[in-house]
């Protein structure tokens, strides 16, 4: 309640109780699903009687549940061999860098960045990211050169757990995990749908943009891409080369055509010291903090290629440096192409408070 009122503003507190209504909702969920499921990561055997296959497996420990599922259904962990290997090491890395897309992501949100400390934020957050994300990088790594199963986090929480704990926070964790990745793609999607409106605005200056036109391209854009995924990507898996490829390409070749013709410049003083607070609070520490969202988005689909671990050849050794090549590209990329749009942007204010953000 203290923090509440030390809030700037109504929408913020609002914000603060709906997330406080949907926490205890979710740990409710979590109670009662860790009274009536199965020990995870136990599945439901829904072909047979309904009961837990490890119960209808009669198996001793949860170690010994893994190896029999590795050896007789080939789904869960190991070097299975029923499941087909179609994804090589350059494969997994295009997926796991086109799931991050950390330039481009960083980009289309530059104006929070902007907003919450201004180009100080951009950059320097871009260097504690890389701090942060390339803990929990390694982290990833290190389990999934271990443990290679396609359900990540929640499996790995369920393997390591204090016996006691293992389905309360295994579900905590895969829950989590399936809330932030629907919200991760829903802000990918309504993105897109932003920015084209906004091309559209600017060269038509009578245009208006009405939130029924970003709405009606958001859900376009959802059905474009579930037909992707389901008619498409399992037939020309190389697709995800391709966006690779043009990715890196066209994140250089924007930025050396901006440095090239923008004119003049900005100052380095204004670029790496100059700081810009819209924010309403006092602290430019704080508004450093809250401006963090610009850079840390980029980052957000980090563990994309742990879930393709029973897809791809020597997973034990294809996923860690899939996810930590992903990293050290995408920060490349990212700050490259920060540093000179910053250098080029001759007007923050006017670009902050422009009608399309």
């Amino acid at each position: 309640m203290v923090f509440l009122r030390l809030t700037p503003a109504r929408p913020m507190r609002q914000t603060l109780w709906s997330f406080a209504l949907i926490l205890t909702l979710w740990a409710g969920a979590a109670i009662i699903t860790h009274a009536v499921q199965c020990p995870l990561p136990t599945p439901w055997d829904l072909s047979a009687t309904g009961v837990c296959i490890a119960t209808s497996l009669e198996l001793a420990s949860l170690h010994e549940y893994l190896y029999h599922v590795d050896k007789s259904c080939a789904v869960i962990i190991g070097d299975v061999e029923k499941v087909p290997r179609t994804t090589g090491f350059f494969e997994i890395i295009s997926v796991a860098f086109n799931l991050l897309s950390s330039w481009l992501t960083v980009a289309s949100t530059l104006i929070l960045g902007l907003s919450h400390g201004g180009s100080v934020t951009v950059l320097y957050g871009l260097v504690v990211v890389l701090i942060v994300y390339g803990a929990v990088a390694l982290s990833l790594a290190e389990l999934a050169a271990r443990y290679t199963t396609a359900g990540g986090q929640y499996h790995w929480t369920a393997l390591l757990a204090p016996e006691g704990t293992k389905r309360g926070l295994s579900y905590s964790c895969g829950s989590i995990n399936a809330v932030g990745r629907i919200a991760m793609i829903s802000t990918a999607h309504i993105i897109v749908a932003q920015l084209v409106l906004a091309i559209a605005a600017f060269h038509v200056p009578s245009y208006t943009i009405e939130r029924w036109h970003t709405f009606v391209l958001y859900q376009a854009n959802n059905v474009v891409t579930i037909m992707y995924n389901f008619f498409v990507l399992s037939r020309a898996p190389w697709t995800h080369n391709i966006g690779f490829i043009v990715s890196l390409g066209s994140v250089f070749l924007i930025s050396i055509v901006c440095l090239a013709v923008a004119q003049p410049k900005r100052a380095g003083h204004d670029v790496w010291l100059n700081t810009i607070n819209k924010t309403g609070w006092d602290s430019d520490g704080l508004v450093f903090m809250l401006g963090l969202i610009n850079p840390m988005y980029g980052f957000g689909g980090l563990d994309g290629a742990v879930h393709l671990g029973e897809d791809c050849f020597e997973p034990a050794k294809t996923v860690p440096r899939a996810i930590v090549n992903s990293l050290v590209v995408g920060f490349i990329t990212t700050f490259f192409f920060a540093v000179s749009m910053l250098y080029c942007v001759k007007d923050i204010d006017a670009a902050v408070n422009s009608k399309t953000g």
